[in-house]
């Protein structure tokens, strides 16, 4: 399936990864601690996917429903020194894998509207929608050969 393929390419990429949970606090202003900065968001710990969602022309394609249980734990987590490192969860979908790898590096485009990841000589540019302290929701756009059309991948990532 052609969805499918666009799919593990994107998991691939992004290595769905790193189980964790972030505990947000209000910061005082006059505490001297450094303002919140996209960087440090995105690099607050590890992300799972929640939501995997491909538009088509012929409609909406929920791809996580398609994902194997074993992928949905997997965790991506975006380290301080811009390198990206996946895992394979608590359930790894082969018991010969890694349980972690680095999958590339990442940088910030666009005035930090755009994340480029990077591994080895594929880039991947993804539109961030919205970068919170638990959320995390990318786009990308690319054209179909086979549908001759443009297909669009929304994912969202949250916080264990």
């Amino acid at each position: 399936m052609k969805a499918t393929k666009y799919f593990s390419a994107l998991l691939f990429i992004f290595a769905i990864a790193f189980l964790s949970t972030l505990e947000s606090c209000k910061k005082d202003s006059d505490s001297g601690t450094a303002p919140v900065t996209k960087s440090s968001l995105l690099a607050s710990g590890p992300w799972v996917t929640s939501s995997a969602i491909m538009k088509l022309p012929t409609g909406n394609l929920d791809m996580f429903l398609l994902m194997d249980e074993c992928e949905k734990d997997d965790l991506v987590e975006f380290m301080s020194d811009k390198k990206i490192v996946e895992d394979a969860g608590a359930t790894k979908c082969d018991p010969s894998d890694p349980q972690s790898e680095d999958a590339g590096t990442w940088e910030f485009a666009n005035n930090e509207t755009e994340l480029i990841i990077t591994e080895g000589t594929e880039t991947t540019t993804l539109k961030i929608i919205s970068l919170t302290s638990s959320e995390f929701i990318v786009e990308f756009t690319e054209f179909d050969v086979t549908l001759q059309a443009d297909v669009t991948g929304r994912f969202t990532y949250k916080h264990n």
